[in-house]
């Protein structure tokens, strides 16, 4: 009796220690925020030393999390930044080169991937 007892407590340990290992891990992949601003330049929020403006969310992320100091838009506008940001394209490559307006008759197309 002491031997089997030996034997099933070892056995037990080696299924309890064994069953973590034989999980394959999902590699988990990174959470991404995209906050795109339009007409904001980088002296306007107060985590890069400007006080013009309250900007106590973002400059609460600039201290919790990354901070850039560089950045380049495909276009000077909205419409076009916009369109090169969900496509992944140069905003004329797909059509917008301006800002559109409610009246404007020009469109990103309907078959263009997007994010």
């Amino acid at each position: 009796m002491h031997k089997s007892f030996f034997f099933s407590l070892l056995v037990l340990l080696f299924c309890c220690s064994s069953t973590g290992r034989s999980q394959v891990q999902k590699k988990q992949r990174p959470n991404v925020v995209i906050i795109f601003m339009d007409d904001l330049g980088y002296g306007d929020l107060n985590a890069y030393q400007k006080r013009n403006y309250a900007t106590p969310n973002l400059d609460q992320l600039a201290r919790e999390g990354m901070r850039f100091t560089n950045f380049y838009a495909a276009q000077a506008v909205c419409s076009a930044s916009r369109a090169a940001l969900l496509t992944g394209c140069y905003p004329n490559r797909v059509g917008i080169s301006a800002a559109l307006m409610p009246w404007s008759t020009v469109a990103l197309d309907t078959s263009e991937t997007t994010i």
